[in-house]
């Protein structure tokens, strides 16, 4: 979470939820990075990166394999914002999804 504001006027600015996974294929611990979000009022103020900074320390200090996630195709400013930190594109797979009512 990252905290924004001054004295008690302090509040949330965001939030990164991470998931565990395990590569059946590597036999490692790996994170799914499935939300991340920045209040509307604070984006462009670094807080995303500051997130996603959090997310990677804490990745390292569990010892995973790495992280993973998924965004939107038309959310261009996220991934700006994920390949800014190093997250790589994969071109090579497709994501399917089977849902319920």
């Amino acid at each position: 979470m990252a905290v924004t504001g001054e004295g008690s006027s302090r509040h949330a600015g965001g939030l990164a939820q991470l998931y565990p996974l395990f590569s059946s294929l590597t036999l490692q611990r790996l994170w799914v990075l499935n939300d991340l979000f920045v209040a509307g009022q604070l984006r462009g103020r670094g807080l995303g990166t500051m997130l996603l900074e959090g997310v990677r320390d804490f990745a390292l200090n569990t010892g995973t394999k790495g992280l993973t996630l998924t965004t939107m195709t038309d959310n261009i400013s996220a991934q700006r914002l994920y390949e800014a930190q190093g997250y790589v594109r994969d071109h090579d797979f497709y994501t399917y999804d089977l849902f319920f009512k």
